[in-house]
C-alpha cells in the first residue's frame, strides 16, 4: 500500500502472519490501522510519512517497535506504548511532533534516536534501570522540559546527542551517572545553572597523569546560551574540548584548582566572557581555549606576574584590554 495516498483506514484480516518494510509508507491520508493480534512478523518504517495517522491498534503478540516504525507520523498525539514491548528500536518515533508525553515500560529498552524531533514532547518517563541512555534519544525535542525515572536510578553514561536541543532546566537528576558522551546536553537553552558532575570527563582515573592528555566527551553544553554559573564537581579535573562553545551569557568562570587542563575551544566565542579565574598556576590550557571571548577585562591567575609571562599566557586571550591580577602584582594590557 505504499504511497496509497487516498486511504484514509485500514483493518489487517486476522489470517495476516507477517507485514513488510513500508507497507504504509506515504500513505498521508491513513488516520487509524488495527494491528491484529495474530502479527508475528512487523517490517520497517511501515508507518513513516503517514502524517495524518492517530490511531494504531498494536498487537500483543509483538514487543517490539520496528526502526521507524512510525516516523514522521506529525499527526500522532495520544500512543501509548504498550507494557509488554521490549524494544523501541532506532527512529521509532522520529520527527513524531504531535506527542505530547510518552511512558517507556520498565522492562524496555529504545534504539539510537528512537524520540529524536518530537518537539511537541514535555513529559518523557523512563526506567532508571538502563545502563545507557541511547545516543539522540531525545534530541532536538525542544519542549522537553521533564525527565522522570520509573525505577531507581542506575545509568552509567548518558549517550551523544541524548538530550541535545532540549528544555531540559536542572541537571541534578542525572547527577550520578557515571560519564556522558559528545554533546549530551548541548544547546539545551533551558539550562541556566550546572555543576558538572563528577568523572564526566572520563579522565578522573588518570588524575594526575599528563594534564594535555583527553579521550573524554565534546560539546557537552556547547550552544547552551542561557547558561550563566557553571561550577565543577571536585572530581572533574579536565575540562574537555568545546565543553562550553558558544555559551553566550557566561560573564564569569573560575577554574577551581582540582582542574589539571583545559581543552581546545572549551569557552571559544563565550561571546559576554567578562572574567576568568585561574585558581592554579600549573593548570595547562589550550591555545584556543579562549579564543574570540573578546569581552574578557579581568584575570585572576593564583600565580606570579613571572609564571604568567613565562608562559606566555597573553597570547591565549583575544581582548583588547584587560588586567591580569596575579599573586605580586598586576598585568594591564
Amino acid at each position: 500500500f505504499e504511497n496509497c495516498s487516498s486511504l484514509t483506514g485500514i483493518n489487517i484480516p486476522s489470517g495476516v502472519k507477517y507485514i513488510q518494510d513500508a507497507c504504509f509508507d506515504g500513505c498521508v491520508s491513513l488516520t487509524s490501522c488495527v494491528i491484529p493480534d495474530g502479527v508475528e512478523f512487523l517490517g520497517w518504517r511501515i508507518f513513516q510519512g503517514c502524517s495524518a495517522l492517530k490511531h494504531v491498534d498494536y498487537p500483543s503478540g509483538i514487543d517490539y517497535i520496528p526502526i521507524g516504525m512510525f516516523e514522521d507520523c506529525v499527526c500522532l498525539s495520544d500512543f501509548t506504548i504498550p507494557d509488554h514491548i521490549t524494544s523501541i528500536d532506532s527512529h521509532a518515533f522520529y520527527g513524531c511532533t504531535g506527542l505530547k508525553t510518552i511512558v517507556i515500560p520498565q522492562g524496555a529498552k529504545a534504539g539510537v534516536n528512537a524520540f529524536t524531533l518530537c518537539t511537541g514532547l514535555t513529559k518523557a518517563t523512563i526506567p532508571g534501570n538502563w545502563n545507557e541512555i541511547p545516543a539522540g534519544l531525545f534530541a532536538y525535542c525542544s519542549s522537553l522540559s521533564e525527565i522522570v525515572f520509573s525505577s531507581e536510578f542506575k545509568i552509567q553514561t548518558i549517550g551523544s546527542d541524548a538530550f541535545k536541543g532540549t528544555a531540559i532546566k536542572d541537571l541534578s537528576p542525572f547527577s550520578t551517572a557515571g560519564s556522558a558522551k559528545d554533546s549530551a546536553f548541548a544547546e539545551c537553552t533551558g539550562l541556566v545553572s550546572l555543576t558538572v558532575p563528577e568523572n564526566w570527563d572520563n579522565e578522573g582515573y588518570l588524575y594526575p597523569s599528563n594534564p594535555r592528555t583527553y579521550t573524554g566527551p565534546e560539546y557537552l553544553f556547547a550552544g547552551c546560551t542561557n547558561l550563566k554559573t557553571v561550577s565543577f564537581s571536585e572530581k572533574i579535573h579536565k575540562i574537555g574540548g568545546s565543553w562550553f562553545f558558544n555559551c553566550t551569557s557566561l560573564t564569569e568562570i573560575t577554574i577551581p584548582a582540582h582542574i589539571s587542563g583545559i581543552f581546545a575551544d572549551c569557552f571559544r566565542r563565550c561571546s559576554n566572557l567578562r572574567t576568568v579565574s585561574i585558581m592554579n598556576s600549573d593548570t595547562w590550557f589550550s591555545t584556543s581555549c579562549f579564543s574570540e571571548c573578546n569581552a574578557i577585562d579581568t584575570i585572576n591567575y593564583a600565580g606570579t606576574v613571572a609564571e604568567w609571562n613565562e608562559r606566555n599566557l597573553s597570547s591565549y586571550f583575544d581582548s583588547e584590554h584587560y588586567t591580569v591580577h596575579c599573586t605580586d602584582g598586576e598585568i594591564v594590557k
